[in-house]
Order: structure tokens, then C-alpha cells, then sequence
């Protein structure tokens, strides 16, 4: 199933709603000391609605934006979200998207292999990140929050989905080009 020009115009848009949620309110970091991540969850509703092209676009999009707002090295999360984003792609036809459980597991390993796949471009971009106690409970505190974040972010889309797309009206059974007899023979 492709994706059409609005559901992209959207996903751009949830794109960069989330990285301004993200850096201007600080409320997952009050409660519990880890930032929740929303871009791995919009990537994964992306990566099962449409196709490649719209992964790398929202990948490279999502990821300029957040890396312009952040301490990170310009590009670091656009691999993360790309590795996240095409690994989830290349996997959908043999998830199961609509099960609760499943999205729960989806949101939490890619919020996990967001977060260990940005440590990997970072220490491979020269950074030495500190390694210790603290960076796995940062990561299990993004598993956490992906597992729990992710059904409603993929309520809101899909909500979002139908408000604004329509659904195709299948074109029925006439056919224009066929013959009508008329008359009694």
C-alpha cells in the first residue's frame, strides 16, 4: 500500500510537531528522568503505511530537524530513524499492526534501536559518549516510554489519516464500454 501526497504532507507534519513537543516541554524528563523519543514511533507508522521513498524522506526530514535542535552532530538521528524506519518496512508484511501487543513491542524496540543505533553514530563520529549505568537506564527509559507513547501516537495518526483522506470509492460493477441491447429481441 503506497502512501498518498496527504498522508506524507501528514507524517512530515507529525514529524515536526514532534520534535517541537519534544524540545520545548520537558515533561517526561520531570517524571521520569528519561526524554521520551516520538520520531522512532512516527517512523514505524510510516514504515507499515507507506513505502521506502516516504521512510527515507521522513527519516532524513525528521532527523535534520530534531539533530538542528539538539546537542547532537548534524545527521546522527537520520541514520538512527532510517535503521529503525527501513528495518520496520522491510518486516511488515508479517506484523501484526492493529494488535495492542504489538504495537507496545513495536514502539519499544524501535525507541531501544533508535537509541543504541544514535550511541553508535556518535561514537563513530569522533563523540565519546559516557557508558555506564546511567546511558542503560536512559535506554530502557526510551524503550519504556516507546512501549507505552506508541498506541496512542498511532491512534492519533490514524485519526488524523481519516480526517483528512478520504477512502477510494471502488468504481462498481458498470462498465462504460459495454453494449446495452435494447428492444424486445
Amino acid at each position: 500500500m503506497n502512501a498518498t501526497k496527504a498522508q506524507a504532507v501528514l507524517l512530515l507534519a507529525a514529524a515536526a510537531a514532534c520534535v517541537y513537543v519534544q524540545t520545548v516541554f520537558p515533561w517526561g524528563r520531570r517524571l521520569t528522568g528519561v526524554q521520551p523519543d516520538l520520531l522512532p514511533l512516527v517512523m514505524v507508522y510510516a514504515a507499515l503505511l507507506g513505502d521506502a521513498g516516504l521512510v527515507a524522506c521522513l527519516a532524513v526530514t525528521g532527523g535534520l530537524m530534531f539533530d538542528s535542535l539538539s546537542m547532537n552532530p548534524l545527521g546522527t538521528s537520520v541514520l538512527s530513524l532510517l535503521v529503525v524506519g527501513l528495518g520496520v518496512h522491510s518486516l511488515r508484511d508479517v506484523l501484526m499492526r492493529e494488535a495492542l501487543h504489538a504495537k507496545c513491542l513495536l514502539g519499544a524496540l524501535a525507541s531501544t534501536a533508535s537509541a543504541l543505533t544514535g550511541l553508535i553514530a556518535l561514537m563513530m563520529s569522533g563523540q565519546r559518549p559516557v557508558l555506564g549505568w546511567d546511558l542503560a537506564r536512559a535506554v530502557a527509559g526510551q524503550g519504556m516510554w516507546g512501549a507505552v507513547l506508541a498506541p496512542a501516537v498511532f491512534w492519533l495518526l490514524g485519526r488524523l489519516d481519516r480526517a483528512f483522506n478520504h477512502p477510494r470509492i471502488s468504481p462498481g460493477s458498470f462498465r462504460p464500454d459495454r453494449e446495452i441491447k435494447r428492444g424486445r429481441n
